[in-house]
């Protein structure tokens, strides 16, 4: 819930943007399509660009050496430390608010729906249906059904019925769902009732357009608003008679039509877009590739922050495999952290990475003492330590030393070169078996003849 809470922070942070964009640019201007899809657009984006995280990955500087010879460390800040009784209770807040709003919409369906169930229904030519009561509400649509009392359609009904064909010729009501189920997460923002707001302006806008060219008279139209204005109730998830500011419509009817040149500021989206992009991008820190010749040292990871259990809650992979800690790690073999945190962490590892991740990458090339070469060894089953080779007698210790001329090397089944066998780290080394004489040959034919030294690895 949390997390919810969040990414409705920032979806009504680019609401609030993308409102003051269309208002001081677009709102005046007669391109209502446009304007509409603008809108629409700007809501779309809005709770999308949160969603897109982009990482930038940048390197931690070296840290100074700590005299005495103690173990350097790396201090990762943990943000994802215990939780505080206040996100429990802003998370209790928001959803009150979202329940709330989503009722309050539920209400206002269920109250159209009476009145078009309690009315007189007759269907249009256009497949509208024409709902007659004799309540005395303001004339309104939704979906394909026409609400006008008895009154208004014995007075001014052409033109009333020319207003709402218009709303579900062009399917405003589909708008108006949208943006009523964006309210329910959006319900604390102004900005998206704002923009609620406008949108069902230019729905005003676009109706009253289709009256005016069918050759009504725009005079005679303007004094049935006025008329209308001081209506009845009406449903606030439909599209009302005399819904937006009359004195708006008026306005709008008067205004002489927008040159296509102020429609190219919708192109402004675009620099908003990415300024959004990269409000929300992620910063990833690595460590620079060592290239010093300093002793090994130990790496671990701390937070001023953590917990006493923030290893059982972090998830941490080494080369990709689950490690429960990263103390005994040497820094030497260490080429790059990388830390994952909230959205990032939770889309890559699931549920195993809602405390946070740290990804480990090692050198692939070994450090002396971690090559493992095999000299003249006896038996087959031969185990990796860390010491060295140990053979199936117990105690006994392979001593360390060049591998002979034409022993036959194979790594997980593959032949390899000595080069390779001889940098590949100990600890990949998972089991290595040895291979003489007639077994040798029996296996490998003519290139067994000299041994044959089988490693397998970790995969």
């Amino acid at each position: 819930m949390y997390d919810l809470m969040i990414y409705s922070l920032k979806v009504g942070v680019c609401l609030a943007v993308f409102y003051l964009f269309f208002k001081l640019l677009l709102s005046r201007e007669t391109f209502h399509r446009l304007n509409r899809i603008v809108v629409l657009g700007a809501m779309c984006l809005s709770f999308v660009l949160p969603l897109c995280v982009i990482t930038v990955y940048r390197e931690i500087p070296v840290l100074p050496e700590i005299p005495g010879g103690e173990a350097a460390a790396a201090a990762v800040d943990d943000p994802l430390s215990g939780s505080a009784p206040w996100r429990m209770i802003a998370g209790t807040v928001f959803l009150i608010g979202a329940v709330a709003t989503l009722l309050w919409t539920l209400c206002s369906i269920i109250g159209g729906l009476r009145l078009i169930r309690g009315g007189r229904r007759e269907r249009l030519a256009d497949g509208a249906v024409l709902v007659h009561t004799e309540q005395p509400v303001t004339p309104f649509s939704w979906g394909r059904y026409i609400v006008m009392s008895g009154r208004d359609l014995a007075e001014n009904g052409e033109v009333i019925l020319l207003h709402e064909r218009a709303h579900l010729r062009l399917r405003h009501s589909l708008d108006l769902v949208v943006t009523d189920v964006a309210g329910c997460l959006q319900w604390f923002n102004p900005a998206m009732w704002l923009l609620r707001r406008e949108l069902r302006a230019i729905h005003e806008y676009e109706a009253d357009e289709a009256v005016l060219d069918s050759g009504v008279d725009a005079r005679s139209y303007q004094m049935l608003l006025l008329k209308k204005a001081v209506g009845g109730r009406w449903c606030s998830i439909a599209n009302s008679f005399s819904h937006s500011k009359l004195k708006n419509r008026i306005t709008m009817m008067l205004r002489k039509k927008s040159s296509r040149w102020a429609g190219a500021r919708v192109l402004l989206l675009l620099p908003l877009t990415a300024v959004a992009l990269g409000a929300f991008a992620q910063t990833a820190y690595v460590f620079p590739e060592d290239k010093g010749t300093k002793e090994n040292t130990t790496l671990r990871i701390r937070s001023p922050k953590s917990t006493p259990d923030l290893k059982e809650r972090v998830l941490i992979l080494v080369d990709g495999r689950e490690v429960m800690t990263l103390d005994s790690l040497d820094a030497s073999d260490i080429k790059s952290i990388t830390v994952l945190k909230d959205s990032t962490a939770v889309a890559a590892y699931g549920d195993k990475g809602k405390d946070g991740v740290i990804l480990v990458t090692l050198k692939k090339t070994g450090e002396p003492g971690e090559v493992v070469p095999v000299a003249d060894l006896k038996g087959k089953a031969v185990k990796i330590t860390r010491a060295g080779l140990e053979s199936g007698s117990r105690g006994q210790v392979a001593q360390k030393g060049g591998f002979s001329d034409g022993v036959l090397l194979c790594i997980d089944g593959r032949e390899a070169s000595k080069e390779e066998v001889e940098s590949l780290p100990a600890e990949r080394i998972r089991q290595m078996e040895v291979y003489k004489g007639e077994e040798a040959v029996k296996r490998y034919g003519e290139k067994g003849r000299n041994g044959v030294v089988e490693i397998h690895t970790h995969r």
